[in-house]
């Protein structure tokens, strides 16, 4: 085998392994909700309450994946089922779908807000202590 070829496959597979572990990073910062999804180590968690029936929440899920490279690495968004999750929406007087609420550290509300159309509105809205 010729050393050319060689150093070639190694380098693919190391630009794959790094591929693999900035998707994996990404992937984190986009997760469903569970109950112990809240209790990520970063500093800033955002549920975003959707339904699969919502066009803009649709439009904001397909934004942030589209641009999950762009999540702050301080931040967790948490995709929370609208049509599912009743108690989290009664513990956040959730209201209708489409709704945004960060949350601290204990779970309790530092922001709510509703119909951010992009990832960077969802970013910008974050207060940041």
């Amino acid at each position: 085998m010729r050393t050319d070829m060689v150093s070639d496959e190694s380098s693919r597979t190391e630009d794959q392994a790094i591929d693999r572990s900035v998707s994996e990073a990404v992937s984190a910062a986009y997760i469903d909700y569970s109950a112990s999804a809240t209790a990520s180590d970063r500093p800033y968690r955002v549920l975003f309450f959707k339904a699969d029936w919502c066009v803009t929440c649709t439009g904001l899920h397909r934004d942030i994946e589209a641009n999950s490279a762009d999540i702050p690495a301080d931040v967790q968004l948490i995709r929370v089922d609208y049509d599912k999750e009743t108690q989290l929406k009664q513990k956040y007087d959730i209201r209708q779908q489409h709704t945004l609420v960060q949350i601290d550290q204990n779970g309790g509300i530092v922001k709510k807000w509703v119909l951010s159309p992009t990832l960077k509105d969802v970013t910008a809205q974050i207060e940041r202590s």
